[in-house]
């Protein structure tokens, strides 16, 4: 459970699907529970199918602050940072499989803009 809402009919409930411990980057499932009588709404999910495959997927090569450097020196940072940068370890949906990556954000002066970086976290890449 990583997240509860409530609105004027319902409370919505959203679900984080998980490998290994780790997030599936935009596998949810969130699921509406009608306030006045408790029966399911409806439900959005987008989650991904897994195999018997998913509890042998690699480990991260490269720790946080490796990640940090190579999503610097990728969008050639120069400038201040605005925000505290953020990186966090996710699997990947790619092809029937997950790839495990680094994403890391960085919200810069120069270059201007948020950038958001995804890392293999096996390769570097």
């Amino acid at each position: 459970l990583v997240g509860q809402k409530e609105s004027l009919i319902a409370h919505h409930f959203t679900y984080q699907e998980q490998i290994n411990g780790l997030p599936v980057h935009g596998g949810e499932i969130t699921v509406s529970i009608a306030k006045r009588d408790g029966r399911v709404l409806r439900t959005f999910n987008s989650i991904y199918p897994l195999d018997e495959r998913a509890g042998q997927l690699a480990k991260s090569g490269i720790d946080q602050d490796t990640a940090f450097d190579i999503a610097w020196n990728r969008v050639r940072a120069h400038g201040e940072l605005r925000s505290v940068p953020h990186a966090r370890l996710v699997y990947s949906p790619e092809g029937a499989g997950f790839r495990l990556n680094w994403i890391v954000d960085l919200d810069l002066e120069g270059p201007d803009g948020a950038w958001q970086v995804r890392i293999d976290a096996v390769t570097s890449e």
